[in-house]
């Protein structure tokens, strides 16, 4: 859920979500949580509008076999879109490049992230 509250801390992310969707409220994005947006791969039921998603999961990637504390894995981020929500009127992107491309600015390896949620899984201790 750490990383879905990063997520939503950034507004454009949250702006573009689907800005032909009314229920996008700026305001209150963690309302966006399991509607929008969800911490596993889960492609919502069939749905009766067109609406834009980001999936989150982690991959365990290798189990350390001396110490099984310690885990290789990966975050895997999707953003998925109906196409009725791909063209986006203040960019020539798609609808889930610009996400993509925003969700990779976030995440880039260069800040870190997982020093800092080291610390922060400290620090709730």
């Amino acid at each position: 859920m750490n990383f879905i509250k990063d997520i939503i801390s950034v507004p454009d992310i949250i702006k573009n979500i689907d800005s032909q969707n009314p229920a996008v409220d700026t305001e209150t994005p963690d309302s966006l949580i399991y509607k929008n947006i969800f911490p596993y791969l889960r492609i919502p039921d069939a749905q009766n509008k067109a609406d834009t998603y980001i999936l989150l999961a982690v991959d365990i990637l290798n189990v350390n076999r001396k110490n099984p504390t310690f885990l290789d894995l990966r975050l895997i981020i999707w953003a998925m879109a109906h196409q009725e929500c791909m063209q986006m009127e203040e960019s020539e992107s798609t609808r889930i490049d610009y996400l993509g491309e925003e969700l990779r600015n976030l995440f880039d390896g260069e800040k870190n992230m997982a020093s800092e949620y080291w610390n922060l899984i400290q620090a709730e201790k």
